[in-house]
């Protein structure tokens, strides 16, 4: 079915760009679809359409023509096509990922010039060249966030903009009113070399929040342009004596950010004296200043400098456009948009919405014979118009076509797949049958309300809407007699607001869900409510019913003031509603569930509602689905922190069965027997799992960008799926694994989806409005339908042609269950975990009694005397009995309680050990260990070296603990000195000089600089007292070396060194990303030069530029390794580590073997399981899982070599089955060596 696209009010023109020949338009619509169309040469507007490219799917950013037969795109997600006009058949397309997309196209068409939040490779600048289609990754500029601009200076530089944050002291400070300054600035970027140029403007917004002011640049001339943000406004009397501030736009030197001159544009009242005090005089409130210009400089909301240099085109918000002549300052006069005052939208999003008020959109030709603006688009031709008018000129609004479809923003299939609900934005909530043009049912939505579900019965007597922001409503079908028409009985439910999910079980039972994530029943008139609570005090619980109280006795106050006002705007509400609300009104009944809060109805000045304190604020709810599990009805429901609650209900009782953590973000689901699937449509996961009476069981799991709809079927056999990039709609047996794409689809975005499991159908709504009614099982096109409103009557129309073209297709899907497969590796190994610490037990208990017991007993240990050891620890007995034989593994209780339950048993164990009881001690510390409290090995540690004095026994759990990433992590840096005692301890028991030597070294090194004074005491002063109590020689020459070392203190950041470094970096970065690994060297070794006698230990520079110092040196050093020069590659590798690059201790030990050196490689070992618990990127670059497991593997060929122990029994213990893997593949990349 092919396809004729109208122009429609339900998307949004989000660019546009005229031909060279000012007869062509480009036009890129909020969809992602791309259109080319002609030009009518009346006023510039979009005429007859050409050609449609559907290759984005998310809205369009940048358009633009190339010469006569091209056009270059991008969309929001960063896709890049350069497409042919004839036919917008893609001729290359390319990506640059990430988020908040920007791009510009040099002037010569050659290069486009792109900027992207998070990009690929690791960068945030790009050039595309047109011709070739190589894509060059540009340096990452550190100074972009979020939002930037950008700018084509030439065929080779781009200017993007950010705002740079300076902090300001002394006088400076005090004339600024703030500590901190923002100024407008732009990185120039130099495609070619790398480089970076930054040029500041003199001021900029108060505040780095939202979206960038609109800026213009030409450099052709020299001149750029953006509202005048530091300079105090004019303010004009008017001639009847009123004032005005005169809104300004400075011209600017774009080579160096200065002002050219100022030029007021527009004019805005003046809302006070204290006002016009404060805008005629920065110095005096500063501060205020910024903050009033920030807010009237919102008014100019867009900006174009023409081709030809000679004009530059201003919006302002409310729909208005003008031109300032740029030779001699003249103004035109206001241009007002044919919808300019109408009313934008009924919801908060209006507010920042792309639409006429805010006015941002702005396209002029290249000679300025047409412009546009607003969205939807107006369109004038500048010559037609006497532009110097002395009053505005109105444009005549433009008649919408009367056939265009208005979309719902929500749509569902309802019965048997013989109705469908809607709700269009703002408007109405309607139902039609399938086989009827005229709505079953059509209700008003109030103001800023929206409907999130719909339901109607088996028997169709009964309909339920579930509204976001209001009660929802039960709908029952009348019948007056037996020739009257079918009426309906319309009534409030009393749900608290923000019902997202309501569905019938049978006639008489529905269940919805709160977005707080309680579950309701209602079974005839009598409701029931439950949410499943494992967080949380009884104490809490307290706080929060007194402030229930407080408010109810304010709120009472209030409605005795206001009655008369309440009952004014009662008796007009209940005339207008009189017709919809029938009397009498539902007697509302409650169940009580045993177990949970108490159900009530609650009322106030809006109505009666059913309370509980489940209603009350938690994780907000993303999605809930029903299902079955044998003979029993569930409900799961997902919150937004990947927390999934199963619950069995009927029409007596729900209950809650269990709680499971899904991995990632997912916001949707859907349900098919016992069945589930959580989803992402952002990132394209999908799992799914079979729902047990215990347990959630993972099934499969997957990923697939562009992945927009997955479903499953009803009995859970099937997932059906929908990818927007491809356009395929497929369906995945879930028992064989076998997926058949059975339909694709060519077009734009699909605005909405959904798959109705009774009948089996999937519903695609099109931008423009269209919906598709499909088969995905058949693979055949059922309905095509089409809402319209024609004289404010509500018609479903069947639709012959449609936006997109939809075709049956049969083809095989080959899916790689790549996540599915590691997470079954990553369970398997935790069961073996398990089944070695003998652990397999599972406990199913209350989690609340036991959070409550364990905060109630720490609380009363710290009022006890600390000497009362035996007391102490029998606290703790009752509540630890439970878990005497179980570990984190075996406990379905949350993260933070398990380990909590480790850190009570580690209590317990200090306790015992004060006692003299060294078994228990150790017992309770071992299992403080299976809960994972990361102390408890520290304490461990401890009672081997100072109490057992076993210095085997302490440097073998050492050992371990030094190469366990997990629990080194967890302990972190600043809690890690008593390891560190422990290990000097061994050493001094053994009368070990090398090994104590190489201790005390490290932690003066490298543990002091991290470490905090507690209490006076000087941070080692265990250490001290560790080497006071030992009595051997060297021990005391230790302790002198102890004291007198003292916390290095790094001098204040240099700004124009740091500024040279970091630039330094991007440009090196840039040269290695773009394969220029001689050039990479070569600067490098220049940038380094002066550095190469530098030692960290010095503290000569601050922190901030040692760290790109260490960037630095790492970077030399893996483009070494690449050349095979391992010597050198050895040295900036160890010089890196040095500054504290501990990612390159693996590189370091690797160019060691190359090299032949294993005793080298040992020694490199040795310090690397002496690294500073947790390197995070706070101080350094941080060591990875993956990079202890490949360090004992090198580490195990070192040893071979030398003939001396490895720790491949500890690789074993930590990493399981991959340890031979990991042991091969490093051999394997060895081989040319070895």
């Amino acid at each position: 079915m092919e396809i004729s696209r109208r122009l429609s009010v339900n998307e949004t023109m989000h660019c546009l760009s005229y031909h060279k020949s000012e007869k062509l338009i480009a036009i890129g619509w909020s969809t992602g679809l791309v259109e080319i169309r002609r030009v009518d040469e009346r006023d510039g507007s979009a005429a007859e359409r050409l050609t449609s490219s559907f290759l984005h799917k998310k809205p369009v950013k940048f358009l633009s023509f190339i010469n006569d037969d091209r056009f270059v795109s991008v969309d929001e997600d960063g896709h890049i096509g350069i497409c042919g006009i004839q036919d917008g058949q893609p001729m290359h397309r390319t990506k640059v990922g990430g988020e908040y997309v920007e791009a510009a196209l040099s002037a010569d068409q050659k290069t486009l010039f792109l900027f992207s939040y998070r990009g690929i490779e690791d960068t945030n600048t790009f050039s595309l060249d047109i011709e070739s289609g190589r894509l060059t990754y540009g340096p990452d500029v550190d100074d972009l966030s979020v939002r930037s601009q950008v700018f084509a200076v030439d065929s080779h530089r781009a200017a993007y903009r950010f705002l740079h944050e300076e902090k300001l002291t002394g006088e400076a400070e005090k004339a600024w009113g703030d500590d901190e300054r923002i100024r407008d600035a732009l990185a120039v970027v130099n495609f070619q070399t790398g480089e970076i140029e930054t040029i500041l403007f003199e001021d900029g917004p108060e505040s780095t929040f939202g979206d960038l002011a609109p800026m213009s640049i030409a450099p052709d001339f020299s001149v750029g342009v953006r509202p005048a943000i530091g300079s105090p406004p004019p303010i004009v009397a008017g001639p009847d004596g009123a004032e005005s501030v005169a809104l300004q736009v400075e011209l600017f030197d774009p080579q160096s950010g200065k002002v050219i001159r100022r030029i007021s544009v527009f004019g805005t009242g003046l809302e006070s004296k204290a006002d016009k005090k404060i805008l005629s005089n920065p110095s005096f409130r500063p501060a205020e200043f910024r903050e009033k210009m920030d807010s009237l400089l919102k008014n100019i909301s867009s900006l174009q400098i023409t081709a030809d240099g000679k004009q530059v085109w201003v919006g302002g918000r409310g729909g208005v456009v003008r031109a300032v002549m740029l030779d001699d300052d003249r103004r035109t006069t206001l241009i007002r948009h044919g919808l300019a005052g109408e009313r934008q939208g009924f919801t908060l999003n209006d507010v920042f919405d792309t639409n006429v008020h805010n006015n941002q959109t702005l396209a002029v030709s290249a000679t300025g014979r047409f412009v546009a603006f607003g969205a939807p688009n107006d369109f004038f031709a500048p010559g037609s118009l006497d532009l110097f008018s002395e009053t505005p000129i109105e444009l005549q609004p433009r008649i919408a076509d009367s056939q265009s479809g208005v979309r719902p923003n929500f749509a569902a299939l309802q019965s048997d797949g013989n109705h469908i609900a809607m709700n269009v934005r703002g408007e109405t909530a309607l139902i039609f049958p399938l086989d009827g043009q005229e709505p079953l049912l059509s209700l008003d939505v109030p103001y800023g309300d929206e409907l999130l579900d719909a339901s109607i019965s088996p028997s169709g007597k009964e309909i339920i809407l579930s509204y976001g922001g209001r009660n929802s409503l039960r709908i029952r079908e009348t019948q007056g007699g037996e020739d009257s028409e079918v009426g309906f009985a319309i009534e409030e439910l009393p749900l608290p607001p923000h019902t997202m999910f309501g569905q019938h079980i049978d006639d008489d039972l529905v269940v919805f869900v709160n977005s707080h994530g309680t579950v309701v029943t209602l079974h005839d008139d009598t409701f029931a409510a439950i949410r499943n609570e494992d967080e949380g005090t009884d104490e809490e619980d307290d706080d929060d019913e007194e402030d229930d109280e407080e408010y109810e006795d304010s709120e009472d106050d209030s409605d005795d003031e206001d009655d008369s006002d309440d009952d004014e705007y009662d008796e007009d509400e209940d005339e207008e509603d009189s017709e919809e609300l029938n009397e009498p009104r539902t007697e509302w009944k409650l169940r009580q569930i045993e177990g949970f809060a108490p159900l009530s109805i609650e009322g106030n000045y809006e109505g009666d509602f059913i309370y509980s304190e489940h209603f009350e604020q938690r994780y907000d709810l993303y999605a809930a689905a029903v299902g079955s599990i044998e003979n029993d009805h569930i409900i799961s429901t997902l919150s937004e922190d990947g927390r999934l609650d199963v619950y069995r209900f009927d029409r007596e009782t729900i209950a809650p069965l269990y709680m499971h953590r899904v991995a990632g973000w997912p916001k949707l689901m859907s349900g098919g027997g016992s069945h589930i699937a959580v989803f992402n449509s952002e990132g394209g996961s999908v799992e799914v799992f079979r729902l047990e009476r215990s347990r959630a069981q993972r099934l499969l799991s997957f990923q697939e960008d562009g992945l927009r709809i997955a479903e499953l079927k009803d009995d859970g056999s099937a997932l059906i799926l929908f990818n927007e990039l491809t356009g395929i709609v497929s369906v995945l047996d879930i028992a064989t694994g076998k997926e058949q794409a059975t339909l694709r689809y060519n077009g734009p975005a699909i605005h909405s989806g959904h798959y109705h499991r009774k009948s089996g159908r999937l519903l695609l709504v099109e931008s423009d409005g269209t919906m598709l009614i499909v088969d995905p099982f058949a693979g055949a096109l059922i309905e095509s339908l089409r809402l319209e409103n024609i004289d404010e009557d509500w018609t479903l129309r069947k639709e012959s042609q449609t936006l997109g073209s939809i075709q049956s297709t049969n083809e095989k899907v080959t899916r790689s269950f790549a996540a599915e497969e590691a997470q079954a590796k990553k369970d398997e190994e935790a069961a073996r975990r398990r089944e070695m610490f003998g652990h397999t037990v599972t406990l199913n208990a209350d989690e609340k009694p036991v959070r409550k017991q364990i905060e109630k007993a720490i609380e009363k240990i710290k009022k006890m005397k600390k000497s009362d050891h035996a007391n102490r620890a029998a606290l703790f007995d009752e509540l630890l009995a439970p878990f005497a034989d179980l570990s984190y593994e075996s406990v379905s209780f949350n993260d933070s309680t398990k380990v909590d339950i480790g850190r009570c048993f580690t209590i317990r164990g200090c306790e015992r050990r004060d006692l003299d009881d060294l078994p228990g001690a150790l017992a309770d510390f071992e299992q403080g260990r299976r809960f994972r409290y990361p102390l408890a090995v520290d304490e461990i540690l401890e009672t081997y070296a100072f109490h057992e004095k076993n210095a085997d026994k302490t440097l073998a759990l050492a050992d371990r603990l030094s190469l366990d990433f997990e629990a080194k992590k967890g302990i972190g840096i600043r809690k890690s000195t008593g390891v560190y005692c422990s290990i000097l301890q061994a050493y001094l028991l053994q009368n070990d000089e090398a090994g104590a030597r190489r201790t005390v070294r490290f932690i003066v090194d490298d543990l002091l600089p991290y470490l905090e004074e507690k209490d006076d005491k000087h941070p080692l002063q265990r250490v001290m007292d560790t080497l006071k109590k030992a009595k051997i020689p060297f021990a005391s020459e230790l302790l002198t070396s102890v004291k007198e070392a003292s916390k290095p203190k790094s001098p204040e950041r240099d700004e124009e060194n740091f500024t040279r470094l970091k630039n330094a970096l991007s440009r090196a970065q840039f040269l290695v990303k773009n394969e220029r690994w001689h050039d990479a060297g070569a600067f490098l070794s220049d940038v380094l030069a002066p550095y190469q006698d530098l030692r960290y230990a010095d503290r000569a520079l601050s922190s901030a530029e040692t760290g790109r110092i260490s960037d630095l040196l790492g970077l030399q050093a893996e483009i070494l390794f690449r050349s095979a020069d391992y010597e050198k590659a050895l040295v900036y590798a160890e010089r890196a580590i040095e500054f504290r690059e501990a990612k390159y201790y693996g590189m370091a030990m690797e160019s060691c073997i190359r090299l032949g050196r294993y005793d080298r490689v040992i020694e490199l070992f040795e310090h690397m399981r002496l690294c500073p618990f947790n390197w995070s990127s706070e101080y350094f670059s941080p060591l990875a899982e993956s990079d202890y497991a490949h360090a004992i593997a090198m580490h195990a060929i070192a040893a071979e070599k030398t003939g001396r122990p490895d720790f491949l029994p500890l690789l074993t213990e930590l990493y399981g089955e991959q340890s031979e893997a990991i042991k091969g593949q490093v051999a394997n990349d060895l081989s040319v060596t070895l």
